[in-house]
């Protein structure tokens, strides 16, 4: 990570030459080009990936966005290649509201060189439906271009955008599933056309389109057999090819050849209606506490990593204060997806977080042992169920 003055802002802003045309996600009245504003007395925080460059004054969100994008990056990795690194990463500018030139949750540009510049107006009040969507659309379009060239610029259909976006707010909101099943019973179906021909996530009813884009997502990789066929029909999608010959070319399905309204109005319901439980297992659910025991913190421009002891020290630093804030906002998020054997851990380490907020450290030994005596109760419940499920095992294995 690198720390920039003030200074450096115009000279970062210079080197990333992104300076074209807008995508059409961008409301039409929107034609300023998104840059970073120079708040006074405020540093410019740029973290450097191999896939992204997060820049923005908030240390925090900063590192926040870059966890989001990692777990995005982990999720494509299962579906497209990008072994190498792109000839130019994803720039995502976390511009303050109050600062931002634009009025649309984000803007996307791409200059003549292929570059994605992804400018996000960032403040409380920044929503985490569009924060994913904004990720997801700024990666597509940087792969696209990197594997197929500047002319897929504007041929990725919208549905698929969005679709994309929602599939990362699942995975770190699991049962938003279910909201997004009981929203789409309530609606009448969008047709097939009505879906696939929308002209972009941003000038369209997001809930309705997103709701629709979701499952015919969802419904294509159900019905493809394998991961690989799933993986051919993104990457028909991303090159430009339309939806429908794209669809008919990855899934063989009788239904789908002779009356494809019918395979969609039918495919639709069967997603709303079928239950999918996104509950971390026991291993993933240790891991992940193991994870939250630590943050990475700023102390004198140094990226440092403090256990919840190492904390102490710094707890009255204001990055050290928003740093905790950011991760109990992901704490409280993973509080419905951790396996239940860990909510008590879980919950409990958020309370030693919360002390820090709340000034009164002075309890932490107190809140530490609780944390864990948690843990470690969770720790030997994991331990006899994984000797029970092997145990079940051996016995049908005779």
């Amino acid at each position: 990570m690198r720390v920039l003055s003030v200074l450096g802002v115009v000279f970062f802003l210079l080197c990333t030459k992104v300076v074209s045309q807008k995508l059409q996600s961008v409301d039409a009245s929107q034609t300023e080009e998104a840059t970073v504003p120079k708040p006074n007395q405020a540093e410019l925080v740029v973290i450097e990936r191999p896939f992204f460059l997060i820049a923005g004054y908030d240390f925090a969100g900063n590192h926040y966005v870059e966890n989001i994008c990692n777990e995005w990056l982990e999720m494509m990795r299962v579906y497209l290649s990008f072994r190498e690194e792109f000839k130019y990463p994803v720039i995502v500018q976390l511009v303050p509201s109050q600062e931002a030139s634009f009025l649309a949750p984000y803007t996307i540009a791409m200059s003549h060189l292929g570059e994605v510049k992804v400018s996000i107006r960032w403040g409380k009040d920044t929503e985490f439906g569009y924060l994913c969507q904004a990720i997801a659309r700024g990666f597509l379009l940087s792969w696209a271009v990197h594997e197929y060239g500047g002319a897929v610029y504007g041929k990725i259909p919208p549905w698929l955008d969005i679709a994309m976006g929602l599939r990362l707010q699942t995975y770190f909101r699991p049962r938003m599933r279910d909201f997004l099943r009981s929203e789409s019973k309530l609606l009448p179906t969008l047709s097939f056309e009505q879906v696939v021909s929308a002209d972009s996530p941003l000038q369209q009813d997001v809930r309705v389109l997103g709701l629709h884009a979701y499952w015919l997502l969802e419904m294509c990789e159900d019905e493809t057999t394998n991961r690989q066929q799933f993986s051919a029909l993104l990457k028909a999608l991303l090159q430009g090819v339309p939806t429908m010959t794209a669809i008919k070319n990855s899934i063989k399905s009788q239904s789908l050849e002779t009356d494809a309204v019918l395979w969609w109005a039918v495919g639709f319901q069967n997603c709303v209606r079928s239950h999918r439980y996104a509950i971390h297992t026991l291993s993933e659910s240790r891991g992940l506490l193991e994870t939250y025991e630590r943050l990475i913190v700023d102390i004198d421009g140094v990226d440092t990593h403090l256990n919840l002891r190492g904390l102490w020290q710094y707890r009255h630093r204001p990055t050290v204060q928003a740093a905790i804030q950011w991760r109990l906002r992901e704490l409280k998020l993973d509080l419905h997806q951790i396996n239940p054997v860990f909510y008590n851990a879980l919950h409990s380490l958020g309370i030693i977080y919360e002390s820090y907020l709340n000034r009164d450290a002075d309890f932490f030994p107190q809140h530490e042992r609780a944390y864990l005596r948690e843990k470690s109760i969770a720790e030997k419940m994991e331990q006899t169920i994984s000797r029970q499920l092997d145990g079940m095992e051996m016995q049908k294995a005779k």
